[in-house]
């Protein structure tokens, strides 16, 4: 008898180890898919909160714990949640390739509709992140076609977005109006509107958008460029300044609309008021890359209002402190401070170096002022050079108001010239004129060739650099300095 209950006690210490593995491994699996969840809650916490790098380590810890789980548990009844959660990080990691494979099983292992169709949401954003927008389409076409389904508005949005790079905006503004999720979607049906050229949509819906609780930056802004284009600075300048007058909004954001606003303002002539909005970027965030880009382009503007050299020292000096800050606004300035530099050089180099400093201020720096003072400088200094006439008509179609003086001048020092030809509406002879400018080419070729000026713009070496082997351009590859 006691053999048998010790028998009956070892068996039953053994019944009990057994459970106690099974519930271990119960465990262990429910803990994996426990921490995916976890993770993949916080990254979309972090989301919500824009805090990308935040979010993007936090969808890694999800994918970890999931493919764990996987690898140590398949045949768990956890599997499935698994399958989705690790497809859904792997698409917020623009994994693409690597998500569709995922969510495709996801899809197949589904146990509800509701799994099903967010596999098939993912799967959808996964091809698209591929540009592999027909399959995208043909994915999300399939989750729209469960009754009642879920995620409906999620599935519309990129639905919406992927017809729009389909070259289908009327289908896509379609979507994007029914899905109904704020400004994510009004985005959306703003592009769409834009690329049908609806006016008033167009700037209903910019409108709507810019005065949002919730403004999708990355949204909205790269739009405003086209928006002047269809519906005219007016509706365009309207959006930048709500934007940058929201105290609501980030700083940043506020500053960029801003800085936005000035480029557009800038090319369409009205510097004073591109003044005001880069001053406003500069006050905002003044110890920022947007304010170095403000900068920058201030002294743009300042050089296109400049007509000598007097008005350079200052630009220049400002530039040079750009430049050694740095970045994208630094390169800027550093190209600016070439250019100029280049244009010094020119000006030494006779008769042709003078014509080209006078082109590269005109076409590359954009100062018609500086412009029209070198190239009346290359036809006074020059004059008689065969191009001295080119020189000063350039010159009338810079400074409109000095037109009639010029032209008296070229019919009178000039009158064989064909330049004089055809500044007077009169016929040129072509053959004489095709010849000074093949002759101005090749001058123009040959100087670029030469050691003292091959040195290109964005290529200024700063203090101590080496300079780069085969930055040069090739002699006579171009006849104009390109920015």
């Amino acid at each position: 008898m006691n053999e048998n209950r010790g028998r009956s006690g070892y068996g039953g210490r053994g019944w009990q180890a057994v459970a106690l593995c099974v519930l271990c491994a119960g465990c262990a699996y429910y803990n994996a898919m426990y921490n995916a969840n976890k993770w993949a809650a916080q990254a979309e916490r972090s989301e919500r909160a824009g805090r990308t790098a935040e979010a993007r380590e936090r969808w890694q810890r999800a994918s970890l714990h999931a493919e764990s789980l996987l690898a140590r548990h398949r045949d768990s009844r956890w599997a499935d949640d698994a399958l989705l959660v690790r497809g859904r990080a792997l698409v917020r990691l623009e994994r693409w390739s690597d998500a569709v494979v995922a969510l495709r099983e996801a899809a197949a292992a589904a146990e509800t509709e509701a799994q099903r169709v967010e596999a098939w949401l993912e799967a959808g954003r996964a091809f698209a992140g591929l540009r592999m927008y027909g399959a995208s389409v043909a994915v999300l076409d399939s989750a729209l076609a469960v009754p009642n389904g879920p995620r409906r508005g999620e599935l519309l949005l990129w639905r919406g977005r992927s017809r729009l790079a389909l070259g289908d905006p009327a289908g896509a503004l379609a979507d994007f109006t029914e899905s109904g999720l704020g400004p994510a979607a009004q985005a959306g049906a703003l592009r769409a509107a834009l690329a049908l050229r609806d006016t008033a949509r167009a700037a209903a819906l910019a409108d709507s958008v810019s005065s949002a609780h919730a403004v999708v930056e990355s949204e909205l802004l790269p739009l405003l460029d086209s928006l002047e284009q269809v519906a005219g600075y007016d509706v365009a300048g309207r959006v930048a300044r709500r934007l940058a007058s929201r105290n609501d909004l980030g700083r940043g954001l506020r500053a960029r609309a801003a800085l936005g606003d000035a480029e557009r303002l800038a090319r369409s002539g009205r510097r004073r008021e591109a003044r005001e909005r880069l001053a406003l970027v500069m006050s905002l965030v003044p110890d920022s890359a947007e304010a170095r880009a403000a900068a920058v382009q201030h002294i743009r503007l300042d050089l296109e209002e400049a007509s000598n050299d007097s008005a350079l020292a200052a630009s220049r000096t400002r530039l040079a402190v750009l430049e050694q800050l740095g970045g994208v606004p630094g390169r800027e300035a550093g190209t600016l401070l070439t250019l100029l530099d280049r244009a010094d050089s020119l000006r030494r180099a006779g008769d042709a170096g003078s014509f080209l400093a006078a082109e590269l201020l005109r076409d590359s720096v954009r100062s018609p002022g500086m412009a029209a003072s070198a190239f009346l400088a290359m036809a006074r200094e020059h004059a008689a050079s065969p191009w001295a006439p080119k020189a000063l008509v350039a010159v009338i179609a810079l400074e409109a108001a000095a037109a009639d003086s010029l032209r008296s001048e070229l019919a009178r020092r000039y009158p064989e010239s064909p330049y004089t030809a055809l500044a007077l509406g009169r016929e040129a002879d072509e053959e004489r004129y095709a010849a000074l400018e093949d002759s101005l080419s090749a001058a123009l070729s040959l100087l670029l060739s030469s050691p003292g000026l091959r040195q290109g713009p964005g290529e200024r070496p700063r203090p101590g650099a080496q300079p780069r082997p085969g930055a040069q351009p090739r002699p006579g590859a171009r006849t104009r300095v390109e920015p």
